[in-house]
């Protein structure tokens, strides 16, 4: 029964339920397997922790931030205790975490989450680390709109500054380590296109 659940499941925690977006699926399959997998290798098992790891990052696509934010605590702790609080794998956990974090408005443990993610990444020199600091750069978009509804016009101003050259090293980062047909790369060119307009009107007014 586990070999069965484990092919059904682990094509959807792998990542396929994302390009998919069959989320609900994904959590039908993932919260039915998530007891077997705890009945069988126990919870604290890394193979568990990763599927409750999975299943985190679905709570996060199905728009349930908080339940998604407290499962990923619950992994980082798992995994900088199998892997190390230097590891890539941990590095990865703590992308998520402060993705989930940003999304919940809290911007300060969004920040020191990517931050850390993003730093073991570069010492590791992993070509994923653009993502990290991509994310980065929407924390810093985030406090530039805040400090902006305070009437902090020179601070937001820093934030949107900050928040572009993140952008364009996470596109030179990807540039460099991915074919010109990497589907991430057109993203991230229309992103910073789009900041450096949206900064470039605000001057002018």
């Amino acid at each position: 029964k586990l070999s069965e659940v484990s092919r059904k499941n682990y094509p959807f925690c792998r990542g396929s339920y994302r390009s998919l977006k069959q989320y609900d699926k994904a959590y039908e399959l993932i919260q039915k397997s998530y007891p077997i997998f705890c009945g069988h290798y126990g919870k604290k098992n890394r193979l568990t922790v990763w599927v409750h790891t999975c299943l985190g990052k679905i709570h996060q696509h199905l728009g349930s931030f908080q339940k998604a934010e407290s499962i990923l605590r619950e992994s980082l702790r798992s995994y900088e205790k199998y892997y190390g609080e230097d590891h890539i794998q941990t590095a990865w956990v703590l992308r998520g975490l402060g993705r989930v974090c940003l999304l919940n408005k809290d911007i300060e443990s969004a920040e020191n989450f990517l931050d850390r993610s993003f730093k073991i990444l570069q010492r590791k020199e992993n070509p994923d680390r653009y993502r990290s600091l991509e994310l980065l750069a929407d924390v810093s978009r985030e406090k530039a709109n805040i400090a902006s509804k305070k009437g902090k016009h020179k601070q937001s101003q820093i934030y949107n500054s900050a928040a572009i050259n993140k952008l364009q090293d996470a596109l030179h980062i990807a540039k460099t380590h991915f074919s010109p047909d990497y589907p991430h790369l057109n993203r991230l060119q229309t992103k910073l296109e789009s900041k450096i307009k949206s900064e470039t009107s605000k001057e002018k007014h």
